[in-house]
Formats: structure tokens, C-alpha cells, sequence
């Protein structure tokens, strides 16, 4: 067809035949299955046939777009369902994604698309063992995906540790950068990381805007690291402080232990003139049952433990103690 390889390029007519439908006013193309099976392209994957379609047909596929929304995209997505979906998008190689045009923002929107968190992720992890071979591909992953869709989770976790440990690997400056933006000043845990970051922003190598970006990052991840020590100290220091009270705690329980075991052993009568006699305890260190007399052991006191006891109890305005009050001022 006359004008088609200025928008498909000559290389689409090894894998498809094309034609022009003039009542749907579209481009359709027609799978070479028979041709194709030795070209090592998924020809069979849906999500590789729907993106070149949309090529074809100039569909629009910009993420967010505010004329048309990606109406034919997203419509044909909807036909293809998510479940097939996320198989075809697993079935993908890094390098069959990458190879596809306006794979980006084809990607976001199919993500977006599909509602799903479980299928997302189950797309992510079977891309994840894959991914060291392709560097731009985990770039745009975490770039578009992560950063873009705002994605949480254990997968992102995951994601962003092999990405990190990409960076530092391959110092490169496009990952980085999209590490930067992805999970900011987070960025500090990862130290070997923050060298290399360093590094660059000092190297006269490194573009403006790399620059620019790092300028008050660095200073953020500085003081970040400060803090983060600062907090570990606060934590160290609080951990201590908690362990000498719990100590402190077990002496003071062993000790009224002690006390309680050897007031029991006493009398009624040799109780009371402990506890009266006592100026390091309040009455609630002792068990109320040890308020419980009556009036011959009342009697029994000298005048002196009566006086202090009275006014220990005279504290209590209910319980065993306010009642032994009524009784020593009758």
C-alpha cells in the first residue's frame, strides 16, 4: 500500500500483510503465521499484535491523554481482557517489550488498565529474573511502572532492589536518575549507591539536568544520613533506658516478693504495726486483705501505731483500708 512505510516502516511487512478498510476507516493487518515461525517474534502474542495495530491506525497511546483519552487503545484492551492480558504480557521477553514502538506509555496504560494488583504483580515477578539483561527495560519498568503508577508493595520492593543493584553495577546515569525520582531520599539506605551518585555530580561528564537534579538531593541524602544515625542513637538510648527500668522493675517486684512472704508469717496484730511503722511504702503496696480485722486486734495497738496507721488510711476515701479508718477512730 502506497504511503505505508512512512508510518510502519518496511520491516512491518515481513510479519504482516497490510490493507486499508475504507468503511472502518482503519489499517488491518493480517498475521504471516505460516511465514513467521522462524523469525523468533511472537507473532501470537496479543499484546504485541494490539500495539502494532495501533501504530498502524495511529491510535493514540499517550498516557493521560487529555483529547481523546486513548479510546481505541483502552478499547481494545477491554476485548482482550485482563487475565489474557497479563499471560501475554508475561509471556514477553524484555527484548520482544523494548523492540515494540511507543512501548512506554503502551505499557502504563495496560497496566493501568488491567484493575488488578494480583495480575500486576504477577507480570512484574515473571519480568524480574529476566530483567538483568536489559537495562533500558528495567529502567522504564521502574521509571513508568513503579514511579508512574505509583506502585507499593513487596514487588516494588523487589524491583527496586534489582534495580539499585543494576546501578551499581553499570553505573548508569539514566537508571540512577530514575531511582532518584522514584524513591527520593530513601535512596540514603542504599550507601554504595550514594557514592557512585556523588561521584557523578562531581564528574564535568555528567548533563545539567543530572546535575540540577542531584544538587539538593545530595544534600538531602546528607542530611537524611544524619538524621538516620541521629534516630539510631535516639534508638540505641531508649532500648538501654527501657532495659534499666524493666530491671529495675524485677528488683522491686522480687523485693516486695520478699516483704509480702515475711508479712505473712506474722500476725495480724505484728502486720499492722509493720505497716504502720512502714515510710517507704503507700498502703496499696499491700494486699487489702491485710486490712481485714476486727476490733479485738484494733484494740491490741498502742496508741502510737493507732495514730499512724489512721492517718495512712484516712488517705482512702473506699476499700478495706477506708474501712479499717472507721474503725481505729471509733
Amino acid at each position: 500500500m502506497a504511503g505505508v512505510e512512512s508510518i510502519l516502516g518496511n520491516d512491518i511487512f515481513k510479519y504482516y500483510d497490510v490493507c486499508f478498510c475504507f468503511p472502518r476507516k482503519e489499517i488491518i493487518m493480517k498475521s504471516k503465521q505460516g511465514e513467521l515461525n522462524n523469525t523468533g517474534m511472537n507473532v501470537n502474542n496479543e499484546f504485541v499484535e494490539l500495539v502494532l495495530k495501533a501504530k498502524a491506525n495511529k491510535w493514540c497511546t499517550r498516557w493521560f491523554c487529555t483529547t481523546c483519552g486513548s479510546q481505541h487503545f483502552r478499547s481494545a484492551l477491554k476485548e482482550i481482557g485482563a487475565e489474557e492480558l497479563s499471560e501475554a504480557l508475561c509471556s514477553l521477553t524484555p527484548s520482544e517489550i523494548m523492540a515494540l514502538p511507543n512501548v512506554d506509555d503502551c505499557l502504563k496504560i495496560s497496566f493501568n488498565d488491567m484493575r488488578s494488583i494480583e495480575l500486576m504483580e504477577r507480570v512484574l515477578d515473571s519480568w524480574l529474573d529476566s530483567a538483568d539483561d536489559h537495562i533500558r527495560f528495567v529502567d522504564m519498568v521502574i521509571f513508568n511502572i513503579m514511579r508512574g503508577l505509583g506502585f507499593f508493595g513487596e514487588t516494588r520492593e523487589k524491583w527496586i532492589n534489582k534495580c539499585v543493584e543494576l546501578a551499581i553495577k553499570t553505573r548508569d546515569t539514566s537508571l540512577i536518575e530514575s531511582l532518584l525520582l522514584t524513591i527520593g531520599g530513601g535512596i540514603s539506605s542504599y550507601l554504595e549507591l550514594v557514592k557512585i551518585i556523588k561521584e557523578k555530580t562531581e564528574s564535568s561528564k555528567i548533563g545539567s539536568v543530572f546535575i540540577d537534579i542531584n544538587k539538593d538531593t545530595i544534600n538531602v541524602l546528607e542530611r537524611d544520613e544524619f538524621e538516620r544515625r541521629q534516630a539510631l542513637l535516639r534508638e540505641e538510648e531508649n532500648s538501654r533506658a527501657y532495659e534499666q527500668r524493666l530491671s529495675q522493675q524485677r528488683v522491686k517486684r522480687s523485693q516486695r516478693l520478699a516483704i509480702l512472704s515475711k508479712l505473712s508469717e506474722m500476725s495480724p496484730l505484728e502486720r499492722l504495726d509493720y505497716i504502720a511503722n512502714d515510710e517507704c511504702h503507700p498502703l496499696q503496696y499491700y494486699p487489702q486483705e491485710f486490712a481485714k480485722v476486727d476490733n479485738e486486734i484494733i484494740n491490741k495497738l498502742n496508741s502510737e501505731t493507732k495514730s499512724k496507721l489512721l492517718k495512712k488510711c484516712m488517705l482512702y476515701k473506699k476499700g478495706a483500708w477506708r474501712k479499717l479508718a472507721l474503725l481505729l477512730s471509733n
